[in-house]
């Protein structure tokens, strides 16, 4: 099997991490085809990565979609609860992660990216409205992960590698938008954070990730001294 992805994609960061924890046989590759052109979204489902192409040619877009079909296909070393309520919880984190941090970081990552590509005026700044909606959503994060019991006496779950992709971005655009440490006023996300990045399949994907964001800030910084 091959995943196509980004090495900057949070998206694609989760199924990594879920990939070399199992230790799967599964080739990461960059996409074939330009990202937003035609030949992209004409070979990958929805039009974007990433994408896992099975053996017969056939495609799973969609992270978490692709997340379920490998815990389904190589149950060793499960990263789905099996009891019911842990079970519903880790879906709650996933969901939290995708329709509400995601969302939060959106405005950002929109600024962000304009500027890499050129098509954002460079004195266009993310609102403070911005990152207090993120705020905002990190205290309802804050509140969440003391409800998930003790990290530190369970295993790792699919819904912490969904979070902890996510929560590369909010540190590094938050950073980048002029509110540093922003996770300083979250005592329960920064023991999290701890916690997950002690599992070698979180450090080295967040690493990968880091390299690739500062490769574009060199990009970005390259553009404006042309």
């Amino acid at each position: 099997m091959k995943l196509y992805t980004l090495e900057n994609s949070p998206f694609g960061a989760r199924v990594r991490m879920q990939i070399h924890y199992k230790s799967l046989s599964v080739e990461v590759l960059p996409p074939r085809y330009a990202p937003r052109s035609d030949e992209f979204k004409a070979n990958y489902p929805l039009g974007k990565v990433p994408t896992l192409e099975l053996d017969d040619g056939r495609m799973i877009g969609e992270s978490t979609a692709i997340m379920h079909y490998l815990e389904a296909l190589f149950p060793a070393r499960p990263m789905q609860p099996k009891e019911p309520f842990e079970a519903a919880q880790n879906e709650m984190l996933i969901r939290y992660v995708d329709n509400h941090l995601a969302t939060a970081l959106s405005p950002l990552f929109k600024v962000f990216f304009g500027r890499v590509h050129g098509t954002v005026d460079d004195n266009e700044q993310a609102s403070k409205q911005d990152l207090s909606a993120l705020n905002d959503e990190l205290a309802k994060l804050n509140t969440f992960l003391t409800t998930l019991g003790t990290h530190n006496d369970r295993s790792l779950y699919t819904g912490d590698l969904c979070l902890a992709s996510n929560l590369y971005y909010v540190e590094q655009l938050s950073l980048y938008f002029g509110e540093p440490q922003i996770l300083n006023n979250y005592a329960e996300i920064r023991a999290w954070k701890q916690w997950v990045e002690q599992y070698p399949a979180v450090a080295e994907s967040l690493i990968q990730m880091h390299n690739s964001h500062t490769a574009l800030l060199a990009k970005l910084n390259a553009s404006k001294t042309d």
